[in-house]
């Protein structure tokens, strides 16, 4: 009866000093070790990056063909703003300077000469704070004279631009780290720099020496008669080997 007792008694210390282990432990849950290596988890995760460009057209007169953060060569993903589903792209681990470290390689798939480029570089993540998209201008090059007019007439100031000379099947490397300062100093106005994780490099429109503007899948070349206006033009007469609107699944191209 008494070694019962004993027993008993035993298991009761047991069940009181779990109790108070597990007291101890949420008291202090912040300096268990395995606290840190969480952390140190999920600043791996958030050191994951990645990148998208624009859907491919056949009628692009310029693309997209290579991008590299650092010494990585990056896999872009196709951006679609409607597309709920995961990034095709290949994500890529880089730290906080990922951008002073971003490179991309435009090539002119036109039979013209640019003297302009649009293109943007914008931030998904930052539609999480105020709904919309926040993006960074990265324009480069001259509109021609003839076609630098806005839409109620006036001459566009372009000050001292000077005109690319980014001709036929050329390509051309272009460094975020220029804009990488300004880029971030607008993102942290709205959200910490930490949760941007991708990056979308929109290179969509541009001028050719004579005039003729390209945007996206469409060209239109200055109207004569009424300044700041274009015409846009039939796929016939389009700078380009190929005026399909868009390739076929799985299909190879340049």
């Amino acid at each position: 009866m008494l070694k019962g007792l004993q027993w008993v008694s035993l298991a009761a210390c047991c069940l009181l000093g779990a109790v108070i282990v597990c007291v101890l432990m949420v008291q202090y849950w912040d300096k268990v070790s395995v606290v840190p290596v969480v952390r140190a988890q999920s600043a791996l995760m958030g050191g994951s990056k990645i990148v998208e460009v624009e859907q491919d057209s056949p009628r692009f007169g310029a693309r997209v063909v290579k991008v590299t953060v650092g010494n990585q060569v990056v896999t872009p993903g196709f951006y679609d703003p409607h597309d709920r589903r995961p990034s095709s792209a290949v994500p890529f681990q880089a730290g906080d300077d990922w951008l002073k470290e971003m490179t991309f390689t435009i090539k002119n798939r036109s039979s013209k000469t640019f003297v302009q480029i649009f293109q943007d570089v914008c931030f998904p993540d930052t539609k999480m704070t105020r709904g919309y998209l926040l993006c960074q201008s990265m324009d480069l090059g001259r509109i021609p004279e003839n076609a630098a007019y806005t839409v109620e007439g006036n001459k566009f100031d372009q000050g001292s631009k000077q005109p690319l000379d980014f001709r036929p099947g050329q390509e051309m490397k272009i460094s975020v780290a220029p804009y990488a300062k300004e880029i971030r100093r607008k993102i942290e106005e709205r959200q910490p720099f930490s949760t941007i994780s991708r990056c979308f490099i929109n290179v969509n429109a541009g001028f050719f020496e004579d005039g003729m503007q390209w945007q996206l899948t469409s060209y239109s070349v200055p109207d004569p008669n009424r300044h700041g206006f274009f015409v846009r033009l039939h796929p016939s007469e389009f700078p380009v080997k190929d005026t399909r609107i868009a390739y076929q699944p799985n299909e190879a191209h340049d």
